[in-house]
């Protein structure tokens, strides 16, 4: 099984940075990266998915060096980062979650997407997959319920369970 997971506002709380990264302001970002904060159970989700011989990616519309240094510095276990430029069409279009499946060698039958956006959920919808909302930190959650995720999850440890007790 393929999980796909949003990076931000999906696995960390992020927001310290808002403003610095629709700047373009980079480098001031990557020193924001320590403040930022896994949620509760994140951690404990992607080790038990990658204990039970999942795999992992990351789809997000923020450029992979920032992904890389995030899930570096959080120690994240990830097989495959999708980032903005590795792509010529961004979510909501499925080509992301279409090269992270190609990527990591999984169908969208047997891959699972989360994401706190409704370009998340409409990305992977295109794409076949299996969409979950992340309303846990959601800016938008009306505009996420909008795109009707397939499953919906108000906490981490709601996710977290579906994960144990479906995976």
């Amino acid at each position: 099984m393929l999980f796909i997971f949003d990076l931000d506002q999906t696995l960390i709380d992020s927001k310290i940075a808002l403003n610095l990264r629709s700047q373009r302001r980079w480098s001031d970002v990557y020193r924001l990266i320590p403040r930022m904060k896994p949620y509760p159970m994140i951690m404990e989700t992607l080790d038990y998915i990658s204990t039970n011989r999942h795999k992992i990616a990351i789809v997000s519309t923020a450029p992979r060096p920032y992904c890389e240094r995030v899930v570096t510095h959080f120690k994240f276990h990830v097989d495959v980062i999708i980032g903005y430029h590795d792509t010529t069409k961004r979510k909501p279009n499925p080509d992301p979650m279409i090269k992270a499946l190609g990527e990591c060698g999984y169908t969208n039958t047997n891959s699972i997407s989360f994401g706190d956006r409704d370009i998340d959920i409409i990305s992977a919808k295109r794409a076949g997959i299996l969409a979950c909302g992340c309303y846990w930190d959601s800016d938008n959650p009306e505009q996420l319920r909008a795109s009707e995720p397939h499953l919906s999850f108000d906490t981490v440890k709601s996710m977290y369970d579906y994960i144990n007790s479906n995976h």
